[in-house]
């Protein structure tokens, strides 16, 4: 729901961007304010530190502040935003905001449709239309909602009246004794909702939950692991003496590989940040991007064709081609086990990826030492 009210506030931002006419006022600046005496006839465009409206606004406000204060009338629409939201005087129709807090304390004609972190309803809100609220925390302290209230919120706390029906998404619901919805209330949560917890039950209440599917995890996984496999029997197929190479070279020194795969994995990110700065280095960011992709690839399928090749070493002396391609099956059946562990899969998962890095990254540097050595049979190796 955040993300459906959020795209209805962006299009309907854009709605009113288009129908501007000429007539409008335009205010910028630390303080703007419209004092009690003053009245604006036209549109207000208003952008700055602070905004207070204490008079009278004949048509729309379109506003972007970090503090804003509405205690006069604005006779049609208001679509604001900023940190702190305040509306204890009267909007003629239809208030949109979003902002980090948001306190609604006066009589809105209209439709309400307001995001942020926190939004407050207190006892003096009249809210002749409908409400949609999407936030982490939603208070309704009093006051009076006299069409739908559609909310979404993390935590929510209600205590005032809607004389329509009240449709509520989250995980926390505390009801007041105030609180009371004439055609009912519809709780919708993907977690499981006790009725103890909810404080004052309110009259036709009802609670719906969505269990969590896990068939589309496990089938995403599934296709994951599956083209890993894929792959890594591809490259195997293609690469059967580099993958030898690779299993004797990576089981001599586990911790030595693991900690040049730490060093790796910190170390070409910040290259690439460093290299992306200047416009002339971008392609080549780019194409170390691409080739740091493909060697965490590859670090994952060799991490299993090591934990693979060793165990089935383990039951059998000699190691033959079949055992790179059966000992790549097993261990990504292995790798995926110890990976999805609770609590300490996380950790698996890192060490075994800057262990694949590491080999990889060291055994690329050696051949390379080796071909620089073979080309120049004469220079000292030091």
């Amino acid at each position: 729901m955040m993300k459906k009210l959020l795209a209805i506030i962006l299009v309907t931002l854009l709605s009113h961007s288009l129908v501007i006419a000429q007539g409008s006022v335009y205010k910028s600046g630390e303080l703007i304010r419209v004092s009690e005496t003053d009245s604006i006839q036209t549109q207000l465009m208003a952008a700055g530190q602070t905004l207070e409206i204490y008079g009278w606004l004949g048509n729309d406000l379109f506003s972007a502040a970090e503090l804003l204060n509405i205690d006069g009338i604005i006779s049609d629409d208001a679509i604001l935003a900023g940190r702190r939201i305040t509306v204890r005087g009267t909007i003629g129709d239809l208030l949109m905001g979003v902002g980090e807090t948001i306190v609604i304390d006066g009589v809105i004609n209209g439709d309400i449709f307001v995001a942020g972190r926190e939004i407050r309803i207190t006892d003096n809100a009249r809210i002749k239309g409908n409400a949609h609220i999407a936030a982490a925390s939603f208070l309704f302290h009093g006051g009076t909602i006299h069409g739908k209230l559609m909310a979404s919120a993390d935590n929510m706390d209600l205590n005032g009246a809607v004389t329509n029906k009240t449709q509520l998404f989250g995980h926390n619901f505390t009801f007041g004794s105030d609180y009371r919805a004439e055609y009912g209330t519809d709780i919708t949560s993907d977690e499981q909702v006790y009725r103890e917890n909810l404080g004052h039950i309110p009259n036709n209440l009802s609670i719906t939950i969505n269990e969590p599917s896990f068939w589309p995890i496990i089938l995403f996984k599934v296709g994951l692991y599956l083209s890993f496999l894929i792959t890594g029997l591809v490259l195997i197929r293609l690469f059967q003496q580099t993958s030898s190479d690779l299993y004797r070279f990576s089981t001599e020194g586990f911790f030595k590989n693991t900690g040049i795969g730490l060093l790796t994995f910190i170390v070409m990110p910040l290259a690439i940040l460093l290299l992306s700065v200047l416009v002339l280095t971008i392609p080549l960011s780019i194409i170390l991007t691409v080739f740091y992709g493909m060697a965490l690839f590859v670090s994952y399928l060799l991490v299993a064709m090591i934990l693979g090749v060793m165990s089935i070493s383990y039951f059998q002396d000699e190691t033959t081609t079949s055992t790179y391609y059966w000992g790549f099956a097993l261990g990504m059946i292995v790798v995926a086990i110890l990976v999805n562990l609770p609590f300490i899969g996380w950790f698996i998962h890192a060490l075994l990826l800057f262990f694949g890095l590491g080999s990889l990254a060291y055994y690329i540097w050696m051949r390379r030492n080796l071909f620089i050595q073979q080309k120049s049979p004469n220079r000292n190796p030091e």
